[in-house]
């Protein structure tokens, strides 16, 4: 209301005062509800019929709620107790091939998949998503009905959710309306927000180099390198952020499968380290000059290997452990990530490639 012209926001109050007095009970049942939850995105026009009901009676029933369009969706038929509790559910495939004379109560599946009003929409969409439902079955804490959630409902929240989600990883703050409608304030300030964080984790990477700026005046070969290592930790991070982040999102991890994501990604990341150690190695070794091309070559190839492995690692268990404080992965943003092990890497770097030229080859 507050976003409309003032003369449209009185003709809409004027228009809702009009209404009839069940159908202004209706949204008032409905306005409770937030917006990003189940009894905010569902209808109260469905199918519900009582279980003694026999199966030519419910079909009678069905046709009538599609003429005087009763219900949103006529793919269930909710079997309900007068006081409004759920039994069951009929498909109308079912109640098709059932004989006349049986009851609903004989044909209706009893285990019901249903949801609380105060349930997250990205939980109802994934249990519809998961289970192949058109409709999902809405109800209070006794297990009335109050409404359902349609599929069409649900896709809506699945492009919400998943253009939320894509923009968290892209470190950028959520946007409420679409590219064009975003005022440039706007823009500046949530592209902004991220980018001025990034831009002070990135000035870490200024003081490692200075605090080992004499090991460098040494071996100048090794300046050659800091972009390479900064960017293979920083893709390798990325990656597994990415599709840990997409996983959970999905429901095929949890918390509580660090484990197995770690040792998977161990040896991910060893034989990604490995394969790109190797072709660091071969770099390295033409371009020795003020030390031994072997020296250059095992310093930037084992830094590669021990970079690599440690951003995936960082970039997998990272999004989990975020996600068990109760917060949204998605905010471990892969610029982020990539920020955090370009500084990591560095470190790694220097000390990896002191360790080899001093203590092995005495440089």
């Amino acid at each position: 209301l507050q976003e409309l012209e003032e003369d449209d926001a009185a003709a809409l109050l004027t228009a809702l005062e009009r209404r009839e007095p069940e159908a202004a009970e209706e949204v008032r049942e409905l306005v409770q509800y937030e917006p990003e939850t189940a009894g905010g995105l569902m209808t109260t026009e469905f199918a519900s019929l009582p279980p003694d009901t026999k199966a030519w009676e419910a079909m009678e029933a069905a046709r009538r709620f599609g003429r005087e369009e009763m219900a949103e969706m006529l793919y269930y038929i909710y079997v309900c107790r007068p006081s409004g509790e759920l039994l069951g559910v009929v498909s109308l495939r079912d109640l098709i091939l059932s004989e006349p004379g049986q009851s609903l109560s004989e044909i209706m599946v009893e285990n019901v998949f249903k949801v609380s009003a105060f349930d997250d929409q990205e939980q109802v969409a994934d249990a519809i998503a998961r289970y192949d439902l058109a409709a999902l079955p809405v109800v209070d804490r006794l297990s009335r009905m109050l409404g359902v959630v349609t599929v069409d409902d649900v896709v809506d929240v699945v492009i919400e959710e998943a253009t939320e989600d894509a923009q968290k990883m892209g470190g950028v703050m959520p946007l409420e309306d679409s590219y064009f409608d975003t005022g440039l304030a706007e823009f500046v300030w949530k592209r902004g927000s991220w980018l001025v964080l990034l831009f002070i984790a990135q000035l870490l990477t200024a003081t490692v180099i200075r605090q080992n700026q004499d090991f460098l005046a040494a071996t100048v070969e090794l300046v050659l390198f800091i972009p390479l290592i900064i960017a293979s930790g920083g893709n390798a991070g990325s990656q597994s952020a990415t599709l840990v982040i997409r996983a959970m999102a999905v429901g095929e991890l949890r918390p509580g499968d660090w484990a197995k994501v770690a040792g998977r990604e161990l040896l991910i990341g060893l034989s990604l380290g490995i394969a790109l150690g190797l072709i660091g190695f071969a770099r390295g070794w033409f371009a020795g000059e003020t030390v031994e091309p072997i020296a250059i070559a095992t310093a930037v190839g084992a830094s590669i290997l021990a970079i690599v492995t440690l951003s995936t690692m960082i970039g997998s268990l990272l999004p989990l452990l975020i996600r068990r404080a109760g917060l949204d992965p998605a905010v471990s943003s892969t610029p982020f990530i990539a920020s955090v092990v370009d500084v990591l890497g560095l470190v790694v770097y220097f000390a990896v490639a002191q360790v080899i030229l001093h203590l092995v080859f005495g440089s």
